[in-house]
């Protein structure tokens, strides 16, 4: 009777470790795609429009540029997409760095607002998705939000989860 008291309370035990890694991983879960989610969240148009669109306005002869470093991890580890210096104006955001690279973005509409959905033809998938990181740093606004100064360093990065 009594080893049979031990053997329930370890059990119990069992289920409680088992309980409690689970919440924490569902917690690592959510976490993730709010990172993702408000990370990437960003101020732009569906798609990437190099060429102007209706409405826009040239920018201001004066206006102030900076140089901000923009890398483009691959999401296998292997060479950056893009790697490079840009020029920006001054208040310029994480967003508009990626803009300014010569590479293909998507960007969609979400709850959050708009969200980089893809980048090189690359896309989100699942719980997998495009990151970003300024001076080492992940912010916790979206990259339509986060205004670099000048010498920043933007990386993009493929999360795979």
């Amino acid at each position: 009777m009594l080893s049979e008291g031990r053997s329930d309370k370890g059990m119990k035990m069992k289920v409680k470790k088992r309980a409690a890694v689970l919440s924490t991983i569902c917690f690592l879960a959510v976490c993730f795609l709010a990172m993702v989610s408000m990370g990437c969240a960003t101020g732009a148009p569906s798609t990437q429009d190099m060429g102007g669109s209706a409405g826009a306005t040239a920018p201001a002869s004066d206006a102030v540029e900076q140089i901000a470093h923009v890398t483009v991890e691959g999401p296998d580890g292997g060479d950056a997409l893009v790697d490079a210096d840009l020029t920006v104006e001054e208040g310029a955001t994480a967003l508009d760095a990626l803009k300014a690279a010569d590479v293909d973005i998507v960007v969609e509409d979400s709850a959050f607002g708009p969200f980089v959905s893809s980048i090189a033809g690359i896309a989100n998938e699942g719980s997998n998705g495009w990151t970003y990181a300024v001076n080492g740093e992940i912010p916790s606004v979206s990259a339509g939000e986060q205004v670099l100064a000048a010498g920043d360093t933007v990386v993009w990065s493929y999360y795979r989860a």
